[in-house]
Parts: C-alpha cells; sequence; structure tokens
C-alpha cells in the first residue's frame, strides 16, 4: 500500500541522516522523516500505536529547538492525531481548538482547514452533530480556496478536502440528511 512504501522511504531516510552534517539541516530532516513516518504509521496501525505516538514524541523533542512554523503546525497535527485516538474527546478537542488558535496566528489557509477539520471531527466523535457540521462545512469552505494555490495535503490517505467532505457527509447523515449529504 501508499501507506506501507511511505512508511518504508521514511525508514530509509532515517537511515541517511548520518550523511548530513550540519546539525540544523539535520534536524530539519529527520524532523521531516518522523512526521512522514507518524503520519504513515497512523494509517497502518493507528493513532494510538505505540510505535506512532514514538515518532510523534522524536517529533517533538525534535522541534524544540526548530522555529519553522510549518513543522511546529505539522508537530501539533501530530499531538491531535495521537490525542484523538487514545484520550477522551474532550481532550483532543482542547489539542484541536489550539490547532485552530495557532493556524490564526499562522495566516495559512491550509493550516486553518486543517484544523477546522480536527475540530469537526472531534465534535462528531464527541456526539455534538450540529456543531461538526458547522466546522466541517467551514473547513471544506477554507480548504476549497486552498486548493488552487497549494498542494494537496493528507488526511486519513486522502486529500484534506475529500477528507472532510466524508466527514460531513457522515455528519448530515447522522442528523437523517442522508439525500443532501450526497
Amino acid at each position: 500500500s501508499a501507506a506501507s512504501e511511505a512508511k518504508a522511504m521514511a525508514d530509509r531516510a532515517l537511515g541517511a541522516l548520518a550523511r548530513i552534517r550540519d546539525e540544523r539541516e539535520h534536524r530539519k530532516a529527520e524532523l521531516e522523516c518522523q512526521l512522514l513516518r507518524g503520519a504513515a504509521l497512523t494509517l497502518l496501525e493507528g493513532g494510538g500505536a505505540a510505535e506512532t505516538t514514538e515518532a510523534y514524541e522524536r517529533v517533538a523533542q525534535l522541534h524544540r529547538h526548530d522555529d519553522d512554523a510549518d513543522m511546529h503546525f505539522q508537530m501539533q497535527w501530530g499531538e491531535w492525531v495521537v490525542t484523538f485516538n487514545t484520550q477522551p474527546h474532550s481532550r483532543a478537542l482542547r489539542v484541536a481548538e489550539s490547532l485552530l488558535q495557532y493556524a490564526q496566528q499562522y495566516d495559512s489557509e491550509a493550516c486553518l482547514g486543517a484544523a477546522q477539520y480536527a475540530i469537526g471531527q472531534t465534535r462528531l466523535f464527541m456526539g455534538d452533530v450540529a456543531r461538526a457540521e458547522r466546522w466541517l462545512r467551514s473547513a471544506v469552505h477554507t480548504l476549497n480556496k486552498r486548493q488552487l494555490t497549494a498542494p494537496s495535503l493528507q488526511i486519513w490517505g486522502l486529500d484534506q478536502t475529500d477528507s472532510a467532505r466524508s466527514m460531513l457527509a457522515w455528519a448530515m447523515g447522522l442528523q437523517g440528511r442522508e439525500l443532501e449529504a450526497i
């Protein structure tokens, strides 16, 4: 599968890091590899798996020495994924709301859409379907704007916009609006 291939590539890249002599470049490359590895492991083993958690914990360690705003958002995204899959959803909601605050400061449509998605998905799993729908509609709207100017980002192996639409359809279906959702 694509996720297995991504994990294998990240593992190979991690093995080749010794060739990078510059400390900052080495740290940044490892951070990117661990983020890819964490995303692939989320798909393969789940967000709560020990290996997934280890990858994102390593990201957090590396991030303490990095000032790259995009990497900071991705690290927070990883924290939300792990929290969503291993902690009470009320805690995952707090992490998602923190993602939203960061995205608003960072002024990135892609990050804003991802944060809106995280809040919507978390609210959906908490049973707050009406609020989930509002957040997921916002995510679809935001991500549709971004789609014209930025490369595709992935959530659970799907384009972010498609993932948001799928969750939105689910929320609408749970409210008895299946036909409207299609």
